[in-house]
C-alpha cells in the first residue's frame, strides 16, 4: 500500500489568540500503511474533506482531553473542520522532517493543483508486500519514473526515485 503526505501549516483560531500549529495532509491510506490506528475516534476514508485528527498533546491542550471534543469544529487557516479522532499518546509522524506535527488533515488538491507536475511538495511512503525486496521495490519504481520522463520530459527530466527503508531515512 502506499500513501502521500506533505507539511501544512495550520493557524488555529477561535481561542484567546491564533496559534500556529504544525500539520500534514496526507492521503487517507497513511494510517494503514503505518500501522497505526486513532486511540479515539476514527481515521481518514476516501470521502473525507474538511476533517481533522489531533495528536494526543493538541486534544489535552485545546479541549482538555475530553471525550466530546471528537465532533466539533475548529478552524484552521479560516475554515472549519471536523475533528474526527485522535491519535495516540507518544504517536508522532516518523520522518525527521514532521516529527513535530500535531494535526493531519485529508490531502485535497484543488482543481488547478490537480493535474499540475511541477509540484514536488509530496512524500511518499509504501509498506511493501511480503515477499517484495528493497530492490525489487527500486526496480519498479525506477521503471515508473523513467516513464514519467518519457512521457513528461520538461517536468521530469533528471528526476528519479528512490526507494529508501524508514527508519533508514529517520535515524540515518
Amino acid at each position: 500500500s502506499m500513501a502521500a503526505a506533505e507539511l501544512w501549516g495550520a493557524s488555529l483560531t477561535g481561542s484567546d489568540r491564533p496559534v500556529q500549529i504544525m500539520g500534514l495532509r496526507v492521503s487517507p491510506s497513511l494510517l494503514s500503511v503505518l500501522r497505526v490506528s486513532p486511540a479515539a475516534g476514527r481515521g481518514f476514508e476516501e470521502a473525507d474533506e474538511q476533517v481533522v485528527l489531533l495528536s494526543h498533546s493538541l486534544w489535552q491542550r485545546r479541549f482538555g482531553g475530553e471525550a466530546s471534543a471528537i465532533g466539533r469544529d475548529m478552524t484552521l487557516n479560516g475554515a472549519s473542520y471536523r475533528v474526527i479522532g485522535v491519535m495516540p499518546a507518544g504517536f508522532h509522524f516518523p520522518p525527521f522532517w514532521a516529527e513535530k506535527a500535531e494535526l493531519w488533515v485529508p490531502l485535497v488538491f484543488p482543481p488547478e493543483r490537480a493535474n499540475s507536475r511541477g509540484s514536488r511538495s509530496l512524500r511518499v511512503f509504501a509498506r511493501l508486500r511480503d515477499g517484495v525486496s528493497l530492490r525489487q521495490a527500486q526496480a519498479e519504481m525506477s521503471t515508473i519514473a523513467s516513464r514519467l520522463q518519457q512521457s513528461f520530459p520538461e517536468s521530469y527530466a533528471g528526476l528519479g526515485a528512490r526507494v529508501l527503508p524508514l527508519e533508514e531515512v529517520k535515524i540515518g
